[in-house]
């Protein structure tokens, strides 16, 4: 009888720490899917504004974000070509369309990995819900 309530404890202790392990893990995983939902809100802002650049006539005056809340004035000399930043500091003329396909690229990608996000998150949930009940069920027991 005092074997077998060791085991129970054992198994109780076990499966409360797995659900300890798990709660971690969504924390990590909710905070990923925040941030991944603030990448999807930078670059749809950016198509947006890649959309609004092409419309922008030569010639005409712009405010330039430099940080966040200060701009500079700037006076648009080319609205076909941008710079853009390919990595590893590599800078290259890429046209507007061009530049709006790789954000897309981009879009598309953080979406699929903010997806998986989410499922594991789910799956997570489910097993989280799972060994409460699992503990609850055993801790009515020994009462």
């Amino acid at each position: 009888m005092a074997e077998e309530k060791n085991d129970d404890n054992e198994q109780m202790q076990s499966k409360y720490y797995e659900f300890q392990l798990i709660n971690e893990q969504l924390k990590e995983l909710q905070q990923q899917a925040q941030v991944l939902e603030e990448q999807l809100g930078e670059l749809q802002s950016t198509v947006e504004a890649l959309g609004e650049l092409k419309k922008t006539k030569k010639g005409e005056k712009l405010l330039v974000p430099v940080s966040q809340g200060i701009f500079a004035k700037a006076e648009l000399k080319n609205n076909e070509k941008l710079v853009v930043n390919v990595g590893a500091n590599t800078l290259v003329d890429k046209g507007v369309d061009e530049t709006k396909e790789l954000i897309n690229e981009r879009l598309k990608r953080v979406t699929e990995f903010k997806d998986q996000t989410m499922h594991n998150i789910e799956a997570l949930s489910a097993r989280a819900k799972e060994l409460l009940e699992e503990l609850q069920s055993m801790v009515g027991e020994e009462e």
